[in-house]
Parts: structure tokens; sequence; C-alpha cells
């Protein structure tokens, strides 16, 4: 090792024997754990095992002249090293990669294996959340050198697609896919290799099903059956209030797992927003059926109301002046002639009588109206539910019968 050492040269200078050659650096990144998926700032914080190849004319030797010793370990730290970058990192402390020996050949062949933590930039799609996929990818190239001076490949071999994968309980790695590409810039004459990793997850929906999904799903029903309780309870516009906050509550423990809104609308962000309109439908309707109800008797229904909410009210008005007349002629027939001032006192008393009665007839007829004002909002508010609910399923059908494609 110090003979290899002492006769390496410099480190910053590319080991090869003529300058115009080009070095072939084979790559693979595996990843072993997802420590964080910081949705609202799309950063993806993982674990992977990183593994660089390449050859070094400055670290070959003769193994029958060093006792057939055909492999050593040196740190990388003493030897020229490629510059491989991830492009989208984004830790400020750039990449968390432990400097473990690496292994050389007789041959010049290095081989280093190394743990790494890296935090990269990841654009989350949150069209079909919380059955969303996810796909990150991660460029690895040379800062430094173009591809006429370094090469990057994938390995393509049985190590490179082994899975060391530790499942963390929210998402799941699907497929972890390497490929190459050349990119030009307007700096340079030659294009820079580029190793794409893409990595393809998948959410475990588990949670937000049993936590949010279905609750919220409960309360938006609650919200229509809102106009099945009694007016005279007095608890309508608790209850609905209630479920409007209750829907909001929902609505920002989604948001706060959620970027910020850029290219699409999350599915259950429009049902969400549905079922908080709803409820706001509902409570200002409910205020205005409870007036309804608790109108004074002082003031008549209007005609054109009678005819095209209750037309029977009508009818049953005229019935209800029959009774007071019939009950008048019987008392004629019934009771003998009384004095004048008798006679006086029983006219103020069929005059308050009726006046009692007609009342009654108006205040029933605005309890009438607000009985079938709520018998028509459920209806309507009960067609809307289930068509927003349709709109979901089929958005999340659709979506995962594409993915099964």
């Amino acid at each position: 090792m110090h003979h290899l050492l002492d006769n390496y040269g410099d480190r910053a200078v590319r080991p090869v024997n003529d300058t115009s050659d080009t070095i072939n650096v084979q790559a693979r990144l595996l990843i072993s754990q997802i420590i964080l998926f910081d949705e609202p700032l799309q950063q993806l914080i993982f674990h992977g095992w990183l593994k660089l190849v390449w050859n070094d004319v400055y670290l070959q030797w003769e193994p029958n002249q060093w006792g057939n010793i055909t492999n050593v370990s040196v740190f990388t730290k003493d030897i020229w090293k490629p510059d491989i970058t991830f492009y989208e990192n984004v830790d400020e402390k750039w990449e968390s990669i432990k400097d473990i020996e690496a292994s050389v050949t007789s041959d010049g062949t290095v081989t280093w294996f190394t743990p790494t933590i890296l935090q990269v930039f990841c654009k989350v799609k949150v069209r079909y959340f919380p059955f969303d996929y996810q796909r990150c990818n991660i460029t690895m190239a040379s800062w430094r050198y173009d591809k006429s001076r370094l090469d990057i490949v994938a390995f393509d071999d049985d190590d490179a697609k082994q899975n060391v994968y530790d499942d963390n309980g929210v998402w799941t790695l699907l497929d972890t896919n390497m490929s190459t590409t050349d990119k030009y810039y307007e700096c340079c004459d030659h294009p820079y290799a580029l190793l794409i990793v893409e990595i393809t997850m998948k959410r475990n929906p588990g949670f937000y099903i049993y936590n949010i999904i279905a609750p919220c799903m409960l309360l938006s029903i609650m919200t229509v059956f809102v106009f099945r309780v009694p007016p005279e309870s007095g608890e309508k516009i608790s209850l609905g209030m209630t479920n409007v906050l209750a829907l909001t509550l929902y609505q920002q423990l989604i948001a706060a797992n959620m970027p910020p809104l850029g290219d699409e609308m999350p599915v259950i962000e429009v049902y969400f927003l549905s079922m908080i309109i709803m409820g706001c439908i509902s409570v200002m309707t409910t205020v205005v059926i409870l007036r309804v109800y608790h109108y004074p008797a002082t003031q008549a229904i209007p005609t054109w109301l009678q005819y095209v909410i209750c037309p029977k009210s009508k009818r049953n008005k005229s019935k209800i002046q029959d009774i007071l007349t019939a009950s008048k002629r019987v008392s004629l027939w019934a009771v003998a002639p009384q004095p004048e001032g008798e006679k006086v006192s029983s006219r103020k008393e069929n005059h308050r009588d009726g006046h009692v009665m007609s009342d009654y007839q108006t205040v029933s007829e605005w309890r009438r109206v607000a009985f079938l004002l709520d018998k028509l909002v459920f209806v309507v508010l009960s067609l809307s539910l289930v068509v927003v609910f349709l709109y979901v399923l089929v958005e999340y059908l659709l979506y995962l019968q594409t993915l099964d494609k």
C-alpha cells in the first residue's frame, strides 16, 4: 500500500494513461429505507446503498511480486474518486456519504460500497391522494467531467436487482429502475452522461381510510339528515354547525399532508369542498326554515305561496270556515233566545274565537310551508351527496384500473 500510494501522484488528475481516454464508472443505488417523505416540502429522505466501480491505472501491481496479494483496501480520500453528484439533492450539507475504504484489485479495479443518506427533491402528485403512487427521479452524474472523459453506466446484474428495502408501514417500494441518458449543456461541446434512478412507491391508504375518509362520509350523511330533525326540537342549527366545523377540521388535516396545489386538484379536496359547501347550504336553509316555522300569525301567507307550495291550504281553510258556521247554526237552534246584552257578549266571543281560529290557521300554514321546505332540501341535498360520492368513486376506480393496465 505504501508503494502504491507513494507513487500515486496528484489525486485531482484522472488516473488514465492517455488524457483522451475515458473512465467508465459503473454505478448502482439500492433503496434500503424511506426515512421521511415530506409532501408539503416535496422532499424525500431515504437511506441507500451506493456502489461505484472504476479502473485506476495508478493502482495496478503484479501479485507475484508482492506475495500474491490480489486485493487491498484503501481510503477514497487517498486516491482519485469520481465526483458523482446527485442533481436533486436539497440537503444543505450535501450528500451524507460514509467514507468507507474501497476495495482495489491488482488490475486496478476499484470497488466502493458505501451507505448513504440522501435528501432529494421529489415532485408530488396529489390528484388521487391517498390511493396514489409516487415516482421520484434521482439523477447521478459527474459535475466536472463530460462523457468524453467520464462515462457512467448502470449495473445490470443480480446485485443491482436485489431487494434490501425495509417497509416502513406508510410507503411500499414497488420498483427501482436505472437508465442512462446524455444531456447537452450550452457550456460544453460534449454531453454529460446521466444515470437516472426512478423510484416507484405506493402509499398504504389504511390510516386515511379509517381515520379520515370513513368519519367524513358519516358526517356528510348527517349533514343531510339535519332536515329530518323536527324544527321544534331546537337542535337543527347546532347539529348543522357541528358538522360543518368537523368537516373543516378534517379538510385541514388532509391539507396539512399535501403540498400547495399546483397543476392538479386532488379528488379528495373536491369531495371535502363539496361537503363543506353542502354543510353551509344546510345551515343557511335551516335558518330560513326555522324563520318560516316561527313566522308570526299576524303575517298571512301569500296567496301564490299557498298555491305553489301547499295548494290544499285554501280547501283546508274553507273546511274550517264551514265547521265554524255549522257550530254557530247549532248554537242558534239549541239555545233559547238570549237577552240583548248577552247577544252582544256572544258576538264578541264569536269574533274572538274567529280570530283565534284564523291565527291558528295562519300558523299552521307557515309550519306546513316549513315542513315542505325541509323535505325539498332533504331530497336535493341527498341527490347532491350521491352525485359527489359517485364522482369520487368513479375517479378512483378509473385511476386504479389505469394502473393495473
